[in-house]
C-alpha cells in the first residue's frame, strides 16, 4: 500500500482556504530561509493543530482499491517503448479524464469528444496495490488544472500528432498511434483512421492547451471550451466509480502507441 505524508499546510489551504477570510496586518517583514534544521514556530504549529485531525480524517477517506501496481513515469527527453508500456497509471488517468470530458460534452451542443491527451508531468506519484485514499489522489494530481476541450482542424491535428511522436508518446485515451522515429505513421481516433479533412474535438488540461510541455498545436484552436472540471475531480470520480462498479482499479496494460522500428 502506498503511504505518504501529504504536506499539511497544502492540504489545509485546499480545504479551509475558502471557508473564512483571514486578515493580516503586517507591520514589518524579513526574509527567513527555510532549511532542514529550521525550528517550527510554536504558535503556528498550535494554530494548525486545531485543523490537523479533521484534515487527516478527510485525506484518509477510502476512494478505491487496486490489486495491481499503477505506475507513473517521470522523464527527461524522449519516451521509449519500454517506459511507455510501463506507464499504466497514465492510461488510467487519461481514461478518467476522457470519461469526464465526454460526460460533460454529452450535455452540450456537440455530443462527443474524439480523444483525450494529457502529459506525464501532470501525474506526480505511483499508486501501489492496496487502498487508494483521497490524500493519495491529491498527491497524484496536486495542481488545479482544468479540463478544456478544443476543436482542431486536420492540419492542427497533424501537427499535434507529430509533437506527440517527437516525445515518444504521452497519456492518451480513445486513440492509438503508430510512431516513427520522430513523426507519426498511423492514427486511429475514436475507432476510425485519422481524416485530415475533418475537425476533431480534443480534451486536455489547460496547462497543455496554453502550449505547455511544447504542445503548441493546442494553443490556437478553432474553438476552445472550458468545462470547469478540475483534472483532480475527474480522477477522484473516475477511481470511485470504477471501484464501485468492479471492485478494483485494473491497469490498462495495452499500450496506446505502436513503435515502428523501420521508419
Amino acid at each position: 500500500m502506498l503511504k505518504r505524508n501529504i504536506p499539511f499546510f497544502t492540504v489545509f489551504l485546499f480545504f479551509f482556504g475558502g471557508c473564512s477570510v483571514v486578515k493580516f496586518s503586517p507591520k514589518s517583514s524579513e526574509y527567513v530561509p527555510v532549511k532542514q534544521n529550521t525550528v517550527a514556530d510554536s504558535s503556528t504549529v498550535l494554530w494548525l493543530s486545531k485543523y490537523k485531525d479533521s484534515v487527516e480524517q478527510i485525506m484518509n477517506v477510502l476512494v478505491a482499491k487496486t490489486s495491481s501496481d499503477l505506475l507513473n513515469i517521470r522523464y527527461k527527453g524522449k519516451i521509449d517503448k519500454d517506459r511507455s508500456t510501463e506507464a499504466n497509471l497514465a492510461r488510467v488517468c487519461a481514461d478518467f479524464m476522457h470519461q469526464a470530458a465526454q460526460n460533460w460534452a454529452s450535455n452540450q451542443p456537440f455530443t462527443k469528444v474524439d480523444f483525450t491527451i494529457s502529459n506525464y508531468g501532470g501525474f506526480r506519484v505511483s499508486l501501489f496495490a492496496g487502498d487508494i485514499t483521497l490524500g493519495q489522489l491529491y498527491e497524484l494530481s496536486p495542481f488545479d488544472n482544468e479540463i478544456v476541450i478544443v476543436q482542431l482542424n486536420g492540419l492542427q491535428m497533424d501537427t499535434l500528432l507529430n509533437q506527440i511522436a517527437e516525445k515518444g508518446g504521452c497519456p492518451i485515451s480513445n486513440a492509438q498511434i503508430t510512431l516513427g522515429n520522430d513523426h507519426w505513421l498511423k492514427a486511429t481516433i475514436n475507432g476510425n483512421l485519422f481524416d485530415s479533412r475533418r475537425n476533431y474535438w480534443v480534451a486536455t488540461n489547460d496547462f497543455m492547451q496554453q502550449g505547455g510541455d511544447g504542445f503548441t498545436a493546442l494553443k490556437y484552436p478553432q474553438k476552445k471550451i472550458q468545462t470547469g472540471i478540475l483534472v483532480r475531480e475527474a480522477l477522484i470520480n473516475g477511481f470511485s466509480q470504477e471501484f464501485e462498479e468492479t471492485g478494483d482499479i485494473k491497469p490498462r496494460k495495452e499500450d496506446r502507441f505502436i513503435f515502428s522500428e523501420n521508419q
